[in-house]
C-alpha cells in the first residue's frame, strides 16, 4: 500500500543529539499537506514553520494510506498541529525504537469513556466516523480520541496565536517554541516536553492483521520507551468534580488507618479516619467516576505498569496517579466498594434491575490497586496471574485479553506471538498450553468456566475462555498462590502419582492426561445453597444415607453431608467439628425462612416446596442416628422459641446459620450437589448431568467431571472440577488394588 503523500515512511531519528542542518541554519518552508526538505524529529531543534497562515486546506481530502514499516522495531509517531478551520491536523513520522526516540504514549478507551449504568454506550462513540487530517489526507477515528485531539489542537492554536501577537516578525521561532509547549495543551506539567505521541488507533494500521500482530508484540517496549504515558479518562461530566474531591480526601488518609470501616453512612467512620464527612451524593458521583470505561480496559495493566511516568487527564484537568491509586486502595481495604456501587446504581435508577452487578466497581478498584503494587515493587508476575487479572476486562478484540499482558510476562512465553490471522480459539488454546508449561501441572483447569457460560463456542472443552466470567469460582478459593507454589494444596486425590506433562504439540486442541476413572454420577440437586431448593438437597442427602458405601459408619455418612456442602473448607483450612453444629442451625434457619416466605406471599408453589422440604427432612432425620439432622418436632419447637422472642436461642441460630452460609455460598453457588453409583457425595459444575464420570488425574488437586464422547473410546469432554468426599486424599487409589482399574491415558477435546 503506497500513500500519495509519503512522509509517513521516513525513519529519521528522534534522538535529541541529532541536528537538523549542519551549522544549525533553518530555512522557512511552507507545509502544503506533505513534507518538503529534510526534517528531523529532535525535540530541541528548530523546525519548519507550519501555521494556519501558510497551510492550504483542501476541502475534500483523499483517504490516508499506510505504508509498510521498514523494520520489526519501527513505530509511527504523531505530531499534533495547530487547528485549522476546526479541523484536527497532525503529521506522522516513522522511527525505530532502537534510536531511543523522545515521545509520549496515550492510554485511553476507543469507545464511550463514561459510565452509563446498564444503558448502551452513546452511539456517537461506537463508530469510527470522525475525520482528522493526517499528512494532508483524511483519516477516520473514534469520537473519544477525536475529542482529545481537538482539545489539544485548539489549545496549541491558542498558544501559537499568543506568541504571534507578541512578536509578528519571528514566525519561525514562535512556532518552534509553541510546538515545544505541547504539554501546555494537555496539562501544566513538565512531563509534556515531548512533541510526539504514540496512539495505537492511528500509529498502527488496524486494517492490516500482520502489522497489528507485529506492533502488539513490541507494545511493551513502546510503553517502556515512552517518556510519559498519558491517561485520557474522557470529557467532563456532572459527576467528575465531586468525584475528584473525594479522591483527594481519601488520598489524605494515612495507610495505618486503612481497615475494615463499618459503613460509609456512619459518621463515626469519618471521625476515626480524620476526614470530613462525604455525602451520599458525593459517593454516587465517585461511584460513577470509578466505573468509567478506562478502568475496565484490558490494556491498562501493561500501559500503566510499564510506564516511566504516569499522567491522568480528564477533560482539561490533571489528576495525580498517586491520589487515584490511594483512593481506590482505601476503598478496597475498607470494603466499601460494594456499597458505593449500589449507591451509584441507585442514582442511575438501576437499584432494582436484576442485571445490575457490583463486580465492575470491585474489579476496577482491584485492578488499580494491583497496578500500584506492581509499579512500586516490580514483582515478577506469572502469565496465568496476569490473565486472571484482565479476565472480563474490556477489549475490542477478545484475543487482546491474552496479547495485552505479554509485554509484562517474565516467564518464557515466547511461543505465543501476537497474530491476528489466528482465531480466538487458537489464541486461547496457545495460552492454555503456555500455562501448562509455566505451572507444570493441570491447575489451568480451575480457570475453565462452566460450559453454559462460555462465549467462545469453538474452544476445546479444557481451555479457559478468558472473555467469559469465571463461574463458578475455583473450589480452592481462588487461583492466587497455588500455581506459583506460595501455598500447597490440601488435596491430593491422585496420591503420590507423579505428574507427567501431557503429550501434545503446543497449540493442539487435544490434551492427553493420565487418569483413573472412579465413579459415575447417579443423581443431582441444583444450587443447594438456595433455600427454595432445600427439598431437592434434603432428598438427595437422604438417598445418600440410604445408599452410602458399606463399611462407612453412620457418623461418616452424616459427616459427608455437612462437610460436602462447604467443600470441607473454612478460610482455606479443613472445617472443624463446630461447623457440624452450625449445619444443624442452618437447617432450622432455612426452614424458618421458607415458612416466613409463605406467610408473606401465601404462594401455592411455596407451600408445595415447604411440604416437600418437611417430608424430605423427616426422611433424612429418620435415617440419621447421630443427632446431626433435627427432626420435625425439634424444628417446630425451635421455630416457636424464635417466634416467642427467646433472644439467646434466636441469636445462636442466626449466628451459626450465617457462619455456615458464608462458607457454603462460595462452595455451592452455581454448582450441583450429586451422588454417585458407589454412594459418594460431591459438589460439581452447573452443567453436570447424570452419566458423567468422576475421574482423578495426575497433576490435578481436584477430581474431574468428564463426559464420554459417543463413538470415541477414551475421549472425553471436560465438564469441570469437583469436590468429592472420601476421595480427596488418595482414598480412590484402593481401586488399583481391589479391582483391575489403573491409570490410563485419556484424551480431552
Amino acid at each position: 500500500m503506497q500513500a500519495k503523500a509519503s512522509p509517513e515512511n521516513s525513519s529519521r531519528s528522534l534522538n535529541p543529539n541529532t541536528s537538523l542542518v549542519a551549522g544549525g541554519h533553518v530555512q522557512e518552508q511552507h507545509y502544503m499537506g506533505e513534507a518538503t526538505g529534510p526534517i528531523s524529529l529532535d525535540r530541541t531543534e528548530k523546525r519548519p514553520l507550519r501555521t494556519a497562515l501558510t497551510y492550504k486546506i483542501k476541502k475534500q481530502l483523499e483517504p490516508f494510506q499506510y505504508t509498510n514499516l521498514p523494520t520489526s522495531r519501527s513505530i509511527r509517531l504523531l505530531e499534533i498541529l495547530p487547528c485549522a478551520g476546526g479541523r484536527v491536523r497532525c503529521y506522522m513520522r516513522t522511527v525505530t525504537l532502537d534510536d531511543e526516540p523522545y515521545f509520549n504514549a496515550l492510554s485511553y478507551t476507543w469507545g464511550d469513556p463514561l459510565w452509563r449504568g446498564l444503558s448502551p454506550p452513546a452511539p456517537e462513540y461506537e463508530t469510527c466516523s470522525h475525520e482528522i487530517e493526517c499528512d494532508g489526507h483524511s483519516l477516520k477515528i473514534h469520537k473519544n480520541l477525536h475529542d482529545l485531539l481537538l482539545q489539544l489542537s485548539k489549545k496549541l492554536t491558542a498558544i501559537v496565536t499568543d506568541f504571534k501577537d507578541k512578536n509578528q516578525d519571528h514566525k519561525v521561532m514562535i512556532m518552534l517554541q509553541s510546538l515545544r509547549k505541547l504539554g501546555a495543551a494537555m496539562c501544566h506539567t513538565r512531563y509534556w516536553e515531548a512533541n510526539y505521541i504514540w496512539i495505537d488507533a492511528i500509529c498502527i494500521n488496524q486494517q492490516d492483521p500482520i502489522e497489528r500482530g507485529a506492533q502488539v508484540s513490541i507494545m511493551g517496549d513502546v510503553y517502556r520507551a515512552a517518556h510519559s504515558v498519558v491517561v485520557w479518562l474522557g470529557p467532563h461530566d456532572k459527576q467528575a468534580d465531586e468525584a475528584i474531591r473525594v479522591c483527594h480526601i481519601l488520598e489524605s488518609i494515612p495507610l495505618e488507618k486503612w481497615q475494615d470501616i463499618r459503613s460509609i453512612r456512619d459518621e463515626n467512620s469519618y471521625r476515626k479516619l480524620g476526614i470530613p464527612c462525604i455525602s451520599q451524593e458525593q459517593w454516587e458521583d465517585f461511584g460513577a467516576f470509578a466505573q468509567r470505561s478506562w478502568f475496565s480496559r484490558a490494556w491498562i495493566l501493561q500501559e500503566a505498569v510499564l510506564a516511566r511516568q504516569f499522567v491522568v487527564l480528564y477533560d482539561r484537568h490533571e489528576l495525580p496517579w498517586r491520589d487515584l491509586a490511594a483512593s481506590f486502595g482505601f476503598i478496597l481495604a475498607s470494603k466499601w466498594e460494594i456499597e458505593i456501587a449500589h449507591l451509584a446504581s441507585s442514582a442511575a435508577g438501576l437499584q432494582n434491575n436484576e442485571k445490575f452487578s457490583p463486580h465492575l466497581m470491585t474489579g476496577n478498584c482491584t485492578k488499580v490497586a494491583r497496578i500500584q503494587a506492581l509499579r512500586k515493587s516490580g514483582l515478577r508476575v506469572s502469565f496465568w496471574s496476569l490473565l486472571t487479572t484482565v479476565r472480563n476486562c474490556m477489549a475490542q478484540d477478545p484475543r487482546d485479553l491474552v496479547y495485552a499482558v505479554l509485554g509484562m510476562v517474565h516467564t518464557p512465553t515466547n511461543t505465543i506471538v501476537p497474530n491476528y490471522t489466528k482465531s480466538t480459539s487458537e489464541v486461547y488454546t496457545e495460552a492454555a498450553w503456555a500455562i501448562i508449561d509455566e505451572t507444570e501441572n493441570l491447575q489451568l483447569l480451575c480457570f475453565v468456566t462452566d460450559i453454559s457460560k462460555r462465549k467462545i463456542n469453538d474452544l476445546p472443552s479444557w481451555v479457559p475462555d478468558w472473555s467469559a466470567r469465571l463461574r463458578p469460582s475455583p473450589l480452592r478459593g481462588g487461583p492466587q498462590g497455588y500455581a506459583n507454589r506460595e501455598k500447597e494444596s490440601r488435596w491430593y486425590p491422585a496420591g503420590d502419582h507423579r505428574w507427567i506433562r501431557p503429550r501434545g504439540n503446543f497449540g493442539s486442541r487435544e490434551l492427553t492426561v493420565s487418569a483413573l476413572q472412579v465413579d459415575t454420577v447417579l443423581a443431582t440437586a441444583t444450587d443447594p445453597a438456595d433455600a427454595h431448593n432445600l427439598h431437592m438437597t434434603l432428598e438427595l442427602a437422604a438417598d445418600h444415607l440410604q445408599c452410602a458405601p458399606q463399611g462407612l459408619s453412620s457418623v461418616g455418612r452424616s459427616e459427608a453431608l455437612w462437610r460436602t456442602l462447604i467443600a470441607d473448607t473454612v478460610h482455606q483450612e479443613r472445617a472443624v467439628e463446630r461447623h457440624r453444629d452450625m449445619f444443624h442451625d442452618w437447617l432450622i434457619h432455612t426452614m424458618w425462612k421458607i415458612y416466613h416466605a409463605v406467610s408473606i406471599s401465601d404462594s401455592l408453589k411455596l407451600r408445595e416446596r415447604i411440604e416437600k422440604a418437611r417430608l424430605s427432612l423427616a426422611k433424612l432425620a429418620t435415617l440419621d442416628d447421630t443427632g446431626l439432622v433435627p427432626d420435625l418436632g425439634t424444628i417446630d419447637a425451635d421455630l416457636q422459641v424464635i417466634k416467642d422472642g427467646s433472644r439467646h436461642t434466636h441469636k445462636r441460630i442466626i449466628y451459626n446459620s450465617t457462619q455456615y452460609t458464608l462458607n457454603m455460598q462460595p462452595a455451592c453457588l452455581r454448582r450441583k450437589l450429586f451422588r454417585t453409583s458407589n454412594g459418594l457425595l460431591g459438589l460439581g459444575p452447573e452443567s453436570l448431568r447424570v452419566g458423567d464420570k468422576v475421574v482423578i488425574a495426575t497433576g490435578s488437586d481436584l477430581p474431574l467431571i468428564l463426559r464420554p464422547m459417543a463413538g470415541k473410546p477414551q475421549t472425553f469432554q471436560f465438564v469441570g472440577q469437583a469436590y468429592v468426599h472420601e476421595i480427596m486424599h488418595g482414598e480412590a487409589l484402593r481401586l488399583l488394588f481391589e479391582t483391575k482399574a489403573s491409570f490410563e491415558d485419556i484424551v480431552l477435546i
